[in-house]
């Protein structure tokens, strides 16, 4: 239960909100693109005045195109405050720019709302950035995740593999939060029924995906792991003059056919996908539509599709599900209104905004609403406690603590200004299908990873039902093996077994002379 307070001023005061986007990058228009996402202000500001939230303030929208670069995050951040004036901002949407939007947020105790890709666990440093909320799904949390699901199977040996196929620098952030956890695990010694879990990380980057690259960077690390963390970008960036083809991408298909050619895909070997900003083994295609992972996009094409599949039948997948989570019925009018309500002022985005690649909302645009609703719902416990608050940016993140139903699922913000995420782990059923084994929620730090499974053989229809070690039967230099009884000890046996004979011998003797 939330207490709300409805003010009765007078006079109407006119907040000004700050709202940073992507516009021109087609790599990123199915996640946060500005076409397909920013009309969710306008819905989250109608929300607001429905439950009398800021009933005496007016929400006044200012816009800016960072397109996730450093440099225009400083420039356009530094130009909202100092001279647009805004009380809030509503972005950065990528973790490159919201870490610099955020230092600008800080210095001038204005409060600033990351969402979409801004993964980066930096943010949640409170005495660091007291001034800053994140809704998207940090990447120190994908860690706890990975984490949850190793202890869960026993596996206390992983290498880690990611993807410098990335300019937003995605992969790279992913891979130094997701590793900061896992080596604080190994300092620390998280305990598990089975004793203390030690996990051994071992970073590999191919400077390309091309098949040889693959095979290169899986070859040097399988004689020492057989539990694989492999982080891979699927989209890449395309000229704005091709936004009417389809993204291409296929980079996971190509890596795990160049492991399968190679032998390294087999019942000694798991590889484990996580990402967050992806659904599992379903790749986001412009308006609304999707692919299987494993569907080839080339021209011509390989013919490996079903070889493929049963492939990725072998591995598994954690992700946010790109922050879905909405029933599908809301969401679907939720969806609807994005777009239609794109042609709105301040947007006005109608020639724009035409055609089937801006037919359908941005996978984050439901963080979008939710990061103005927090807002709002902060913004209100803030001026209950003190009227003149409205552009401290640190008292209001004191008052973030909140629960609700969001656009994008449930909204559980923490103390320190971060949301709770909830993770998905997913893996191929006989059919070809995704089947969800099992979700992994992250809270303070921890994780709680929940099978919906009846039996485990269900994960390993694949691999013959059996769970894949951790290490090697054999050990990783085949030394290890079981010693086979008899031939250790041929030389003991043969003394044994000859006594045995002399003995049944003497026996038979005597009973012999004494008849």
């Amino acid at each position: 239960m939330h207490m709300i307070t409805v003010f009765s001023y007078t006079f109407c005061r006119i907040l000004n909100v700050g709202l940073m986007f992507v516009k021109d990058r087609l790599d990123l228009e199915t996640a946060i693109g500005y076409r397909t996402s920013a009309s969710a202000v306008l819905i989250a500001k109608d929300q607001v005045a429905k439950e009398q939230l800021l009933p005496s303030h007016e929400l006044n929208f200012t816009i800016r195109f960072d397109e996730c670069d450093a440099r225009l995050g400083i420039g356009m951040s530094t130009e909202l405050i100092r001279d647009e004036n805004v009380d809030v901002i509503i972005g950065p949407t990528c973790a490159s720019t919201a870490y610099i939007a955020a230092v600008n947020a800080v210095y001038y105790n204005i409060p600033l709302f990351a969402w979409g890709l801004s993964t980066s666990y930096a943010l949640s440093d409170i005495a660091r950035y007291p001034t800053i909320g994140v809704l998207s799904v940090t990447s120190y949390s994908l860690g706890v995740a990975i984490h949850s699901v190793l202890l869960s199977f026993g596996w206390k040996q992983i290498a880690f593999l990611y993807s410098n196929e990335d300019e937003i620098q995605k992969c790279s952030i992913l891979k130094n939060d997701i590793q900061i956890r896992l080596d604080a695990c190994t300092k620390s010694g998280f305990t598990h029924s089975n004793g203390k879990i030690e996990i051994n990380v071992l970073v590999k980057r191919p400077p390309t995906y091309e098949r040889s690259s693959v095979l290169l960077y899986i070859d040097a690390f399988s004689d020492m792991n057989e539990i694989i963390i492999a982080i891979v970008v699927e989209i890449k960036k395309m000229k704005l003059e091709d936004i009417t083809q389809a993204l291409d991408g296929g980079f996971k298909r190509t890596f795990i056919l160049a492991a399968k050619d190679a032998g390294f895909l087999n019942a000694e070997y798991v590889y484990i996908f996580a990402d967050t900003n992806a659904k599992g083994f379903h790749v986001p295609l412009l308006g609304g539509k999707d692919r299987l992972v494993w569907e080839d996009t080339n021209t011509p094409k390989d013919n490996r599709d079903a070889e493929a599949m049963i492939a990725f039948a072998q591995t598994l997948f954690i992700s946010d599900n790109m922050g879905s989570g909405k029933v599908a019925e809301d969401y679907e009018a939720f969806n609807k209104a994005v777009i239609s309500r794109m042609k709105d002022p301040p947007f006005n985005c109608v020639d724009d905004c035409k055609g089937t690649n801006y037919s359908y909302a941005a996978a984050y645009a439901g963080q979008l609403f939710d990061s103005v609703y927090v807002y709002a719902r902060a913004l209100n416990s803030t001026l209950r406690k003190d009227a003149t608050a409205f552009r401290n940016g640190t008292t209001i993140i004191e008052n973030i603590v909140m629960t609700f139903d969001g656009m994008s699922g449930v909204v559980k913000m923490g103390k320190d200004g971060i949301r709770y995420p909830f993770f998905y782990f997913d893996g191929v059923g006989e059919s070809g299908e995704q089947v969800l084994l099992g979700t992994i929620s992250v809270e303070d730090r921890q994780g709680l990873y929940k099978p919906l499974y009846t039996s485990e053989k269900e994960i390993w229809w694949a691999r013959g039902g059996v769970r894949p070690r951790d290490v090697p039967l054999c050990g990783y230099a085949g030394d290890k093996c079981p010693k086979n009884f008899v031939k250790e000890n041929v030389a003991a046996i043969v003394v044994i077994a000859v006594a045995i004979a002399l003995v049944i011998f003497a026996a038979i003797f005597s009973t012999c002379y004494v008849f």
